[in-house]
């Protein structure tokens, strides 16, 4: 990329292949030099190339905002690149709040797997107890019970006296 004009093409983006002087043999059909005129750059109608390059060219965070509507990539690039442009006390401050944040949204998945668990280990034993007192009031006999429900014979008894 230049942000001085190149002077061999009119245009913005030139591409140069390697050829052999006398016979104008393509060296390889790959290999490619391409030339990105930055000075060339027109502000209207901009190609999605152009937008690129002036992304990449402009110190402006409001032109880099500007440019980024609308496209979601260069939305994520424009703030890597405010992060980028911060000063150092301003990047260590950044990346203290980053890991904070971080580590606040693990504590929480963290605590709400607990808490689902937790659900699900009450939820289980809710429906043990349920099956018991069923089997109980349909005259069950006591060692069924407690194979079927899977609760302790203490567990069963203490149902029973309910």
């Amino acid at each position: 990329m230049l942000n001085s004009p190149f002077k061999l093409s009119g245009k913005i983006h030139s591409i140069y292949q390697i050829r052999e002087r006398e016979e104008q043999t393509l060296l390889d059909e790959l290999l490619e030099i391409h030339f990105l005129d930055l000075t060339k750059l027109q502000k209207d109608n901009l190609t999605s190339l152009e937008k690129w390059l002036m992304f990449i060219k402009t110190d402006s965070k409001e032109e880099r905002a500007m440019l980024a509507q609308g496209n979601p990539m260069m939305t994520k690039a424009s703030k890597v690149m405010d992060i980028f442009y911060l000063d150092e006390q301003e990047r260590k401050r950044y990346e203290a709040a980053w890991e904070y944040e971080s580590d606040r949204l693990s504590m929480i998945s963290e605590s709400e797997q607990k808490g689902l668990e937790r659900g699900k280990s009450l939820g289980s034993r809710q429906a043990k107890l349920e099956t018991a007192k069923t089997m109980l009031t349909m005259h069950y006999p006591f060692e069924d019970i407690c194979k079927i429900s899977g609760l302790s014979p203490e567990e069963v008894r203490s149902i029973s006296n309910l």
